[in-house]
This record gives C-alpha cells, sequence and structure tokens, in this order.
C-alpha cells in the first residue's frame, strides 16, 4: 500500500512540473513574439528612411550592396561608382550621420594594399573585402 502511495505521488508530481514547464514556455514565448513584432514595426518605420539615405549616397556615386539590421544599428555595404578615396569615403560617411539614422557604412573594395589597409583603420572606416576580410568599426 505504502509503494502505491508513493508511486500516486510522483505522477502527481510530475504532472506539476509538466505544467510548471509548460507556463514556462508560453511564457518565454510570448516575450518571443512581443520582441519579433516589435522588430517588424521598427524594421517597416526605418525602411523609408533607409531607402532615402541609399539614395542620397547613389547621388554621391556610391552603390549600395545590401543592408542588414542588427537591433537598432543597420549595416549598409556600398561601393564606389568611381574609385573611392579617403576623403570620399569621409563624405559618405558624413552624409550617412547627418541623417540621423544609426547606420555603419561599410565600403566594399575588391583589394586593398597594406598602406591603403593600414590608412583605412587609422581613418575609422569600415571596409569590406569580399571572401577575405570584413573590418567593421562602430
Amino acid at each position: 500500500m505504502l509503494t502505491k502511495e508513493v508511486e500516486v505521488l510522483r505522477e502527481h508530481i510530475d504532472e506539476r512540473f509538466d505544467m510548471i514547464e509548460k507556463m514556462v514556455n508560453l511564457s518565454l514565448l510570448s516575450s518571443l513574439i512581443d520582441q519579433m513584432e516589435q522588430n517588424v514595426k521598427n524594421a517597416g518605420e526605418d525602411d523609408s528612411e533607409i531607402v532615402q539615405l541609399e539614395s542620397i549616397l547613389q547621388e554621391h556615386g556610391f552603390e549600395v550592396d545590401k543592408r542588414e539590421n542588427y537591433e537598432n544599428t543597420t549595416v549598409i555595404y556600398t561601393r564606389g561608382l568611381k574609385q573611392i578615396n579617403v576623403p570620399r569615403v569621409h563624405i559618405a560617411q558624413n552624409i550617412v550621420h547627418d541623417s540621423g539614422i544609426v547606420a555603419i557604412p561599410v565600403f566594399i573594395f575588391e583589394g586593398l594594399k597594406g598602406n591603403q589597409r593600414k590608412r583605412l583603420m587609422e581613418e575609422h572606416i569600415s571596409f569590406y573585402i569580399p571572401g577575405r576580410e570584413l573590418h567593421i568599426i562602430r
């Protein structure tokens, strides 16, 4: 008789633990859904501003390859329609900064010489060499 009572008690405890686990899962799922809804809402609001920024960059001789969103920051990968030099890069950085959008312009190069790479790093310029190197400075 004692073992039967222990077995019933175990089943009851297992049921309680299962219910607690389901409640925790529902709570986490609810929190995730709220975060996803907020991200979708924010992405929709920022999208028109980013498109406008891309248009301004294009007017200044930069082509936007792609963009990636990370929490509150957008990374804009761009390449120059003309040859890119440090003064032109600073112009593009100023355009992004003046737009008020939290974005990081990353300039795409097919290749860089050692002194060019060093200069970009000294000037705090984010750059990307496809298939080889990605250097992002916030």
